[in-house]
């Protein structure tokens, strides 16, 4: 779900107001509350419970991160708990501002799209890595190596604020979704910055006159501005597959005998 409205707006204000280490600090704190009522059910529930009035739940929060998150993070928590919300979305909802402060960094750095196109191709990449993701789901193998094996692929190749979204990300044990949970936080990046994300996949390089043409065609049919990340997907057989949000646009060949096939086993 979005960070509801009356959060959201105390978070921008928080966040334009707050320093660079500021916004740093938040971010690593909001990422470790939401680990922590993923792991702790009994206070989920009681931040969550529908019985419970809003100050009381805020008090109980109180009580249990008194001096341990900054204090932006500790007011961002409070309004949080304050909302009406289910148990499963209190843990999205913090790490969603987690990500909206680093976001914040990146706009300040002038790095937003960059970063946004970066955690993207690495949700990609994830994706079709089998022996990374074998690595990083390992029960065995210790955080702190995973951690080491995510910072030395990604050193020198991308932003801070991109490393920082994926080891954070890891250390909070999202690795069996972390190209879920990466690609949601492209289109968060997208959405920040007035825009829709695109995935097209392709068989064959498109060039900048195919591009433009593509982004011109979604945005009318979407009606919002595009940002187009494209994969290079040898599986595309003809055509394009195209993917905007939970709208699928596949004209390719493949689905094209897809369809067919369906149709004469129809009849």
């Amino acid at each position: 779900m979005p960070i509801p409205d009356s959060v959201a707006r105390v978070a921008r204000s928080d966040f334009e107001a707050a320093s660079r280490d500021e916004l740093l600090r938040t971010s690593h704190d909001l990422f470790g509350l939401a680990g922590l009522v993923d792991r702790e059910p009994r206070l989920r529930k009681a931040l969550t419970d529908p019985a419970a009035g809003p100050e009381a739940k805020r008090a109980l929060l109180t009580d249990v991160i008194r001096g341990h998150v900054s204090d932006i993070a500790a007011s961002l928590a409070s309004e949080a708990v304050g909302v009406r919300l289910r148990e499963d979305e209190l843990a999205t909802i913090f790490d969603d501002l987690a990500a909206e402060a680093l976001f914040t960094v990146a706009e300040h750095d002038g790095d937003l799209e960059r970063v946004e196109d970066e955690v993207f191709r690495f949700s990609r990449i994830y994706e079709g890595a089998v022996d990374l993701r074998l690595a990083l789901t390992d029960p065995v193998l210790p955080d702190e190596q995973k951690l080491a094996v995510a910072t030395d692929l990604l050193a020198g190749k991308a932003s801070e604020v991109t490393i920082r979204l994926v080891t954070e990300l890891i250390g909070r044990g999202r690795t069996h979704e972390l190209d879920r949970a990466l690609a949601d936080l492209a289109a968060q990046a997208a959405a920040r910055r007035g825009r829709v994300v695109a995935e097209v996949r392709t068989a064959i390089e498109l060039d900048d006159g195919r591009l433009q043409r593509l982004g011109a065609a979604l945005e009318r049919e979407t009606g919002r501005l595009v940002e187009l990340h494209v994969i290079i997907d040898p599986a595309v057989v003809g055509s394009l597959a195209v993917r905007v949000g939970d709208e699928l646009y596949d004209g390719t060949v493949k689905r094209q005998l897809d369809v067919a096939r369906e149709r004469l086993l129809a009849g």
